[in-house]
């Protein structure tokens, strides 16, 4: 075996797998500080109910993070037959009933909890910073004490801006990605997401 050959079989370290699966690795941690603002919310002398129910809906949205971050391999392959069937139809080539592509077999994994999950797993970020940003205006509007409105007004506005911004999906060689992450203006504008994980880390503090 020569060296290009084992270097394909190294596995996977730490921070590659993190990287890969970047969304519920930022969901897991997410979900520790909402349950640790939860509970600040509530042990205080004069407690911030509209707190604690804003972390209970951030704590939703991240652990839809972790669940929908990643599309499993079945949901790809359910994915790859349905383009396959529409461009077999599109062509007038005949599917056999009861083949794994027929619209029979394909419709059961199809029906409207399926198209919910469909929507989530193709825009993971939009609803998790749109359940974020929701929980944000919520406390923003409902919290008596100003630290606790301005933290909704930060989490409120990250929300926003990660519904609005879109990541750039083209690949980058290592070296100019290395390059990218020594501008700090490069560092956000390649990867837009990472502006509303500033606006939440701030509210973190």
């Amino acid at each position: 075996m020569d060296m290009s050959q084992s270097q394909q079989h190294t596995p996977k370290g730490v921070i590659d797998t993190l990287k890969e699966h970047s969304l519920e690795s930022a969901g897991l941690g997410y979900l520790a500080a909402d349950a640790a603002l939860g509970a600040a919310a509530m042990f205080r002398k004069d407690k911030q109910v509209g707190a604690l129910v804003s972390s209970m809906m951030w704590g939703v949205g991240s652990v839809a993070a972790m669940r929908y971050g990643h599309k499993p391999l079945e949901k790809q392959l359910h994915d790859l037959s349905l383009a396959l069937k529409d461009d077999l139809d599109k062509q007038g080539i005949i599917i056999p009933q009861g083949s794994a592509l027929s619209a029979h077999n394909l419709s059961k994994e199809n029906g409207l909890f399926d198209k919910v999950e469909d929507f989530i797993y193709r825009n993971p970020s939009q609803v998790f910073n749109g359940i974020y940003g929701t929980g944000g205006t919520l406390q923003a509007l409902t919290a008596a004490d100003k630290s606790y409105r301005n933290s909704g007004l930060l989490v409120a506005t990250g929300g926003l801006l990660g519904i609005l911004l879109a990541e750039k999906e083209e690949p980058k060689s290592e070296q100019a990605e290395t390059s990218a992450n020594l501008n700090p203006i490069t560092w956000f504008t390649d990867k837009p997401l990472r502006i509303p994980s500033a606006f939440y880390m701030a509210n973190n503090y």
